[in-house]
């Protein structure tokens, strides 16, 4: 069923990172709900093997589409630091080396990958977990378009791998310092 613009962007939040709807779709004559549609179920088992980025699930669907309040903060990850020293120690230096990466000369779009590193890992250190989807609207607001929620969910997924495991399941980059 399609949908307003007003709708599109007061309802199903397009634009906010996890908050954007994930029953959102572009169809030929504009945006379209998927709710009571076919794709429904797919986008449901997508939600809850957490394979989306749109997380939220805003509304009623058709016809009505009344806003539902709360529900997207409480189906997002936490993150949690871990309680071994060592692994802390190894956390405090891979800030420090993400906090190297961010030049203050360049526009914060440029290296959002390791603005959103930084700024999840100090918040882990700093307050012993994180709430994902809190941190990404604080995020989202500070950075208005330049915000890039792709890049928060991954580094959201390397902090908490490096957490879990060490950054066994992360490729690529410098892994945690020794």
């Amino acid at each position: 069923m399609q949908i307003t613009k007003k709708q599109v962007d007061e309802v199903c939040k397009l634009g906010q990172g996890p908050n954007t709807c994930s029953f959102l779709m572009v169809g030929m004559d504009g945006f379209e709900c998927a709710k009571q549609t076919s794709f429904e179920s797919l986008i449901r088992s997508r939600r809850n093997a957490g394979a989306m980025n749109a997380k939220g699930d805003n509304c009623s669907g058709p016809p009505d589409f009344k806003s539902i309040n709360g529900n997207a903060s409480d189906e997002s990850p936490i993150l949690v630091l871990p309680k071994d020293e060592t692994r802390k120690q190894q956390l405090r230096k891979k800030l420090a080396e993400y906090r190297g990466r961010i030049d203050p000369s360049h526009a914060p779009e440029t290296q959002m990958s390791a603005i959103c590193k930084t700024t999840v890992l100090e918040r882990l250190l700093r307050d012993g977990q994180v709430k994902t989807y809190d941190l990404s609207l604080e995020m989202a607001e500070m950075y208005g378009s330049g915000f890039d929620v792709n890049k928060f969910n991954n580094a959201c997924g390397v902090i908490d791998d490096y957490c879990k495991t060490g950054g066994q399941n992360v490729s690529g980059g410098t892994g945690l310092p020794t």
